[in-house]
Order: C-alpha cells, then sequence, then structure tokens
C-alpha cells in the first residue's frame, strides 16, 4: 500500500511538473485531469478545464483534424501530430506537437511547445523564398547584362571596323603631314575604344565565370616574336630600350597553355611598362627556375609605392589617382591580367620600388613544359630569334606600315575572276570590304540579309568559291545561313564576319566555318582569308 502511495506521488509529482502540457482523457475522449503547463497554456483555471472536448482548445483551423485523431484513436493506441492551443483569454496561439497513448480506460497527450521552432522554420522557408526570388532576380540580370554587353560589343565594333579600316586605307593615298597627323589620331583613338571595350567584356565575363580557357601548343617565340612587332612602334616613340630573352627550352618545346590569353597578359604588362617608363628600358622574359617557369616583365619606370601595391591588382584602380589624368587607361589591365594568369593555373607576383620600377612575375609549374619543337620550326625559331636580337638595341627607324597586296584595280571586274558572296547589313563595312575586295580582282555580290543571301547564293552558285557572312544577320540570322549553305554545299568556303569572340560563336555552329574574322578586323586578317581561300 505504501509503494502504491509513493508510485502514486511520483506520478503526480512527474506529471505536474513535466515541462510539457499533459492532460488525460476518458472513455470519451473528455478531460478528466491536466497539469498547470496546459491551464497556463489555455488561459483557465482546472476546474473550467475538466470534462471539455480538447477540441474547444483549438483555433478552428484545428478542429477537424483533432476529430480524425480522435476517431483514429478508437482503432489505434498511439498518434501523433502538429497542433496549435488557442488562449481563451488573450486569443494567442502556440504550436505543439502532440503524442498521445491510449491504455485501457485512458488515454494520455503530452503536448510539446514547438511554437519558436515553427517560427524559426518559416523564417527561414521564407528567407529561402526570398533568396530564390533574389537569386533568380540575379541571373535574370546576369542574362540582361550579358545581353547587353555582347550588343554592345556587336554595335559598337560594327562601326569601329569602318573607322580603323577606312583611316587605314587613307594612309595610303597622298596627304599632307598634318592630315596624316589627324589620321593617325583617328586610327589611335579607335584602337584605343577597341581595348576599353575588349577589357570590359573580358571582366563581365571573368566575374561572371564564363571565360574559358582552351590549353594548346604554344609557340613562345612566335609569341615574342608578335609582341616584338607590336610593341616597337611604342618604344622608338618614347626611345627606350625593349629587352627580349628567352632561355633555350623555350626554344625547342611548345607550351601547354592558352596561347591566345597568355598573349593578351603579355600585352597587357609590357604596354603598361612602356606607358610607365620614360627613361631605360622594359624587358620580358623566360626561364626556369627551379621547379617553376617563370615570365617577367620589368621596367625602370616611375615604380609603385608600396603602400599602393596591394590595390594594383584590382578592377578600376591605379596606383595614384592623379595618374589616370597623365597616364591614359582604365585601370583593368592588370586586373585581368591576374584573372587570365589564376584561370591558366598561374600566380602573379609584383616587385616595386618608387622612382626605381617594377618586376611583375608569373609562375607556372613545370607542367605546362610540352612535347619538343619538329626540325622544322626549330629552323624557323633560329631565323627569328636572329631577327628578333632578344635583346633589341634603341631603335633608330619607324616600322613598316601593314602592307596590303596591291595588284592592278579595275572598277568592273571580268566575269572569269572570282566571286565572293557578301553577307553584310552594314553599309559602311560592305564599302570598306568592297574596296579590299576589289584591289584583289575578286568581284563581290552582296545581301543585306539572311533571305537575300540565299537567293543570291543560288543565282551564283556555279561561279561561287566563298562567301563572307555577318553571323548577325537579320531575316536568317548568319549561323543558320551558313548551316543552310553548308548543307546545299560541301565545297564552298564559309568565313564568318562577326563582333563576337569566335569561341562564342564555335558552340552554335560547330566545325561548318573555314575561316573566321573578328570586327574590327585589320586589313591584312582580310587579305590573308582572300590568299587563303580565293
Amino acid at each position: 500500500k505504501e509503494k502504491l502511495l509513493r508510485s502514486g506521488k511520483e506520478y503526480i509529482r512527474i506529471f505536474e511538473n513535466s515541462p510539457g502540457m499533459n492532460i488525460i482523457l476518458d472513455k470519451e475522449l473528455k478531460i478528466v485531469d491536466c497539469n498547470r503547463k496546459f491551464a497556463e497554456a489555455v488561459g483557465l483555471e482546472l476546474e473550467d478545464i475538466l470534462r471539455r472536448d480538447i477540441v474547444d482548445f483549438l483555433p478552428e483551423t484545428f478542429k477537424g483534424k483533432m476529430r480524425l485523431l480522435k476517431k483514429y484513436l478508437r482503432f489505434h493506441n498511439e498518434a501523433s501530430g502538429e497542433f496549435a492551443l488557442i488562449n481563451r483569454h488573450n486569443k494567442n496561439s502556440i504550436d505543439v506537437f502532440l503524442s498521445a497513448i491510449k491504455e485501457t480506460d485512458n488515454t494520455f497527450i503530452i503536448m510539446q511547445d514547438i511554437t519558436t521552432i515553427k517560427w524559426m522554420q518559416t523564417s527561414l522557408a521564407s528567407y529561402a523564398e526570398q533568396l530564390k526570388k533574389e537569386m533568380n532576380h540575379a541571373k535574370v540580370a546576369d542574362k540582361m547584362k550579358s545581353v547587353f554587353l555582347a550588343n554592345m560589343s556587336h554595335e559598337i565594333r560594327t562601326p569601329l571596323t569602318s573607322i580603323i579600316g577606312f583611316s587605314t586605307l587613307l594612309k595610303e593615298t597622298p596627304l599632307s603631314s598634318t592630315q596624316l597627323d589627324y589620321l593617325h589620331k583617328i586610327s589611335n583613338s579607335g584602337e584605343h575604344l577597341l581595348k576599353i571595350i575588349n577589357d570590359i567584356i573580358d571582366l563581365s565575363k571573368i566575374e561572371a565565370g564564363k571565360l574559358d580557357i582552351e590549353i594548346e601548343d604554344v609557340n613562345l617565340v612566335k609569341v615574342f616574336n608578335e609582341i616584338h612587332d607590336m610593341m616597337y612602334p611604342k618604344v622608338f616613340k618614347k626611345n627606350i630600350q625593349l629587352t627580349l630573352e628567352l632561355e633555350d627550352t623555350f626554344k625547342n618545346n611548345f607550351l601547354r597553355l592558352d596561347g591566345f590569353r597568355l598573349k593578351q597578359v603579355f600585352i597587357n604588362l609590357v604596354n603598361n611598362s612602356i606607358k610607365f617608363t620614360d627613361y631605360g628600358h622594359v624587358a620580358l622574359k623566360a626561364a626556369l627556375r627551379g621547379d617553376e617557369v617563370h615570365f617577367i616583365v620589368e621596367d625602370t619606370g616611375i615604380g609603385i609605392p608600396a603602400d599602393k601595391q596591394d590595390r594594383v591588382f584590382e578592377a578600376f584602380v591605379q596606383a595614384e589617382e592623379t595618374l589616370s589624368r597623365k597616364y591614359e587607361g582604365t585601370g583593368l589591365g592588370l586586373a585581368i591580367s591576374k584573372n587570365l594568369v589564376e584561370l591558366m593555373g598561374g600566380k602573379i607576383r609584383l616587385i616595386s620600388k618608387e622612382n626605381q620600377g617594377t618586376t611583375i612575375t608569373l609562375v607556372f609549374g613545370l607542367h605546362i613544359l610540352g612535347t619538343e619543337f619538329p626540325d622544322s620550326l626549330k629552323s624557323l625559331s633560329v631565323i627569328n630569334e636572329r631577327a628578333l636580337g632578344f635583346s633589341t638595341p634603341l631603335y633608330t627607324s619607324e616600322p613598316d606600315e601593314d602592307k596590303i597586296f596591291e595588284p592592278t584595280v579595275t572598277t568592273t571586274l571580268p566575269d572569269s575572276y572570282p566571286v565572293l558572296l557578301i553577307g553584310e547589313d552594314n553599309d559602311s563595312v560592305y564599302i570598306l570590304l568592297d574596296f579590299i575586295l576589289k584591289k584583289n580582282n575578286i568581284r563581290a555580290v552582296r545581301g543585306k540579309d539572311g533571305e537575300e543571301i540565299l537567293e543570291l547564293y543560288h543565282q551564283y552558285s556555279t561561279s561561287l568559291k566563298a562567301t563572307l557572312l555577318d553571323m548577325n544577320l537579320p531575316k536568317i540570322d548568319g549561323i543558320t545561313l551558313a548551316k543552310k549553305i553548308r548543307a546545299a554545299s560541301d565545297t564552298i568556303k564559309i568565313i564568318g564576319f562577326s563582333a563576337y569572340q569566335y569561341e562564342e560563336i564555335k558552340p552554335k555552329i560547330g566545325n561548318i566555318l573555314d575561316g573566321y574574322i573578328k570586327k574590327p578586323f585589320k586589313i591584312n586578317e582580310v587579305y590573308d582569308i582572300l590568299k587563303k581561300f580565293l
């Protein structure tokens, strides 16, 4: 008897003081007992709770669910679910998790307050939904930005094609020294604007993670020769020395890198060094250092203050704000170069002293060393090395301007001359192309949109050797048009022509194109294509 009494008292103590809200139902599922926690939750005294149906203490939205649970308990011994209790005094509600256990005569119900958990779940769900919306907005904004940049690139590159192209042609006509000076200024401004556009688009692709690296065999001798030819006029103008040095390993082996992007980095860094160097020298070197490959660009220029060196690889930043007034530039070159080097698996290091100069080192692992040159390429690299000097002295003469192949020009070309079908909707660009073609004894047939091009193709199919198609033609775009022409003929040469990078076109067009010219083009680029296919 004493044990039963002690057991009963223990039960009462646990029932009353447990952290949950406890109630006991009779066979009719009416409340016969409850603890203090439950009474506080519903805002009533014990006598006002007894013999009441539990449904009376639930919000309307949960009453139907409770009736279903009560029916379920008639045939089962356990049940559980999420419910809510309403306080009859202040009308507030709390969320609870209910567990019911049916014994012979009674059903015991334990309820745990999960209001905070539910609030957190709701808040997290709301936050997740908001985050999802913001991510969708960001994706839409990113897509709109990409479309805008692509359109901007195309719309600006097309007129630049005419500006730069006609400037090049005009240089070959009789001009006074003043007119020639003005023409150089027009051409240089066009090239500068083009570089700004390219930099902005590259940076946008890098930030969006959409700039792809294409690893290939790179002939570093050829790249260094191209850098020499490109930078020669600039060092001549400033009367500074340009030194290019290659260790023997690089004269005999390919490198496994993205050749286009590596050259872009070299151009950015060497051009930067020339810009900020008024006397002394600029050097570009390739060397093995232990288990690393180093590409080094050094100069004797103005240098970078120590407290500014951490920021020079940030976009739109120059070492001193006042420098942007003296030295033109957007401040994108170093930021883009750093990102390109890292995308290719390398690192970039900077050492600089104010008024003494700057050294930038690109560091790669030995894995970028590729296969050995074939014998024919080795002999070519020696010839180029001799021509380059690889320790270029101060230049004493102006570099030669680009020359255009100039056979006899006739206004109307005979029918026996090869025909090039041109798809170009911009009049200025077509006039420029037509002029180049006539100088090379090639007849041009032009269509301004895709439908017109198809008609002209069928009309001239027997005499056509090649077609030059703008990829952004109206009515039928150049990509679709190229596929239609290739389906009709596997012998005609199809040359793509666009302001877009070829890498952007290739996934859509595959291997249909025989050649590709990017706007704005240089006259010799068009000539090289004509010589190859016509």
